[in-house]
């Protein structure tokens, strides 16, 4: 009986000292609006598509989030990503390369948050959702939809009730990656 006791108490000891630190993690930050909980906001920029090892392509993404802050220093949100290709690859081919693709996703995400100073903050998104692309290369034309998973580490600009950001953004699209970056304007309230 003492033999087991001995075995869980370095067990508990760290999940103990786990616990205050990430305790200490969460009070360390200095707090930032805490009546300005939710933050929507809509994003523009490029996205490079590639079907991993046939071909990739060009476009431009827009987004739409939702974000709901639970601390200083972590928000949970839904996201929906649109891309439509610029057919880039097709003109500087001269036609050979007529691959394709638009591609729309939506998911759920987890928003670590690093407060620099009450304006400026750098985060990362972890998301987890589904998708379905459209592609076109020679004649052919289908879809596919399945799972995505979502990676983002982005910089945050705060003025008030408004917010600046840039972000660099790639999604596992089940075979295929796209890689965006884009700028957003959101508003917290």
């Amino acid at each position: 009986m003492s033999t087991r006791m001995k075995r869980t108490k370095p067990l508990t000891k760290h999940l103990t000292l786990c616990a205050l630190l990430s305790g200490v993690a969460f009070t360390a930050q200095s707090e930032v609006a805490p009546d300005l909980k939710h933050t929507v906001s809509y994003g523009l920029g490029l996205s490079d598509f590639d079907l991993k090892g046939v071909s990739s392509d060009t476009g431009f993404v827009h987004n739409i989030t939702y974000e709901y802050r639970l601390f200083d220093n972590l928000s949970v949100g839904v996201e929906y990503v649109k891309a439509l290709s610029m057919e880039l690859n097709t003109l500087a081919s001269l036609g050979m390369d007529d691959f394709e693709v638009s591609y729309d996703s939506a998911f759920a995400k987890v928003k670590p948050i690093y407060v620099l100073s009450d304006h400026h903050q750098l985060y990362l998104d972890l998301g987890y959702g589904r998708f379905k692309a459209d592609v076109t290369s020679g004649g052919f034309s289908g879809n596919k939809s399945g799972s995505a998973l979502v990676a983002a580490a982005g910089y945050r600009y705060l003025l008030g009730d408004f917010s600046l950001g840039v972000k660099y953004q790639w999604l596992d699209l089940d075979g295929a990656d796209a890689k965006n970056l884009m700028v957003d304007l959101g508003y917290r309230f």
